[in-house]
C-alpha cells in the first residue's frame, strides 16, 4: 500500500496537510508520495489541482530520519481508478471517523489517495513528530522569484517589519467580518506597536495599488511592497508564498486573527498576540 497526499485548500492549510500527512505516514512506516497541490481560481472560493512541485520542494524530507525509504517518485507509479482509493480526492474528513488508522489499513488497494487530512488528523489527536513547518520551502522556480524580490527589495541585509492585511472577499465573506479597516489606517495604527517602529513595514497584500496611494509620501517613507505587476503570471498561493517567506525573515509580523497565514508566522514568531484586529 502507498499513500497518495493531495494537499489542499489556502497555503497554510496545504502546509498543515503536508506536516500531518508525513507524520501520519511515517509513523505508521507506509510508503507515500506526493500529487497535487492546490491553486486557487480567480473567484478565491474554489481550486483546480496542479502537481505538488509546482508549488513545494520535497527537500524537506531530507530533514526527516528515516524517510528516504518510504518515499516514492509519483511518476514512476501506474495508477488507476481501479488500483486506487479515493482516485479523485475527496476530502478525509468525509471519508473517515476518528478511528482513521484501522479504516485505512483495511482498504484493499494498492493505493489510496489523503485529500485535507489534516482537519481529521489533529481533530482526533493524530501524532505529530516532525515539526516540518521551517524546513517546508517553495518549489526552486518560486525560490528564484522570492530571492530576486528580496534582492531588489534590499530585504537582504536591512531588518525590516511585516504586515499581513487580508481582506479579500473569500475571507470577509466566510469569517462575517463587517468592521474592517482600510489598511492605511492599520498602518498608522500598527507602526508605534511593532517593538522597533523605526524599521520599515513589508505590506503583504493583494492588488495592493488598489488599497492605498503608494505615491502617499507619508505611506512612501513607511512601507515596502513587491512589484505585482511583474508578478501577474503566478496564482495567489504562489504570491502568498513569497510574501510567506518575505514575513518569516522579518523581525516581526502583525496580521489577522482569523487568518491561518497570520497564526502561522506568529507562531513561528512567538508572538501569539500580534493581530491588528484584537487591539
Amino acid at each position: 500500500m502507498i499513500i497518495i497526499i493531495d494537499v489542499y485548500g489556502g497555503l497554510c492549510n496545504q502546509f498543515y496537510d503536508i506536516i500531518t500527512s508525513v507524520n501520519f505516514c511515517i509513523i505508521n512506516n507506509f510508503k507515500f508520495t506526493f500529487r497535487f497541490c492546490s491553486f486557487r481560481e480567480d473567484n478565491l472560493t474554489s481550486w483546480h489541482n496542479e502537481r505538488f512541485e509546482k508549488l513545494f520542494d520535497i527537500k524537506f524530507l531530507e530533514k526527516i530520519e528515516n524517510s528516504k525509504h518510504l518515499f516514492v517518485e509519483y511518476d514512476s507509479l501506474n495508477i488507476n481508478e481501479q488500483n486506487t482509493n479515493n482516485y479523485h480526492g475527496d476530502p478525509g474528513l468525509n471519508l473517515y471517523s476518528h478511528n482513521f488508522l484501522n479504516e485505512i489499513q483495511n482498504i484493499n488497494r494498492e493505493f489510496i489517495v489523503l485529500k485535507q487530512f489534516w482537519w481529521g488528523y489533529i481533530k482526533n489527536n493524530g501524532q505529530i513528530v516532525h515539526d516540518l513547518h521551517k524546513d517546508i520551502l517553495p518549489s526552486q522556480r518560486l525560490m528564484n522569484v522570492y530571492n530576486a524580490i528580496k534582492t531588489n527589495l534590499n530585504l537582504t541585509n536591512e531588518e525590516y517589519n511585516f504586515i499581513h492585511y487580508r481582506y479579500e472577499s473569500d475571507f470577509i465573506n466566510h469569517f462575517k467580518i463587517n468592521d474592517m479597516k482600510d489598511l492605511k489606517t492599520i498602518i498608522l495604527l500598527l507602526k508605534p506597536k511593532f517593538k522597533n517602529p523605526n524599521l520599515k513595514i513589508y505590506i503583504a497584500a493583494s492588488n495592493i495599488k488598489n488599497l492605498i496611494n503608494l505615491d502617499d509620501e507619508q505611506m512612501r517613507d513607511i512601507i515596502i511592497t513587491k512589484d505585482e505587476d511583474s508578478l501577474k503570471e503566478f496564482n495567489f498561493e504562489e504570491n502568498a508564498f513569497i510574501d510567506y517567506m518575505i514575513g518569516l525573515y522579518s523581525k516581526e509580523v502583525f496580521g489577522h486573527s482569523k487568518s491561518a497565514f497570520s497564526h502561522m508566522l506568529n507562531s513561528l514568531k512567538n508572538t501569539p498576540s500580534n493581530f491588528y484586529d484584537l487591539l
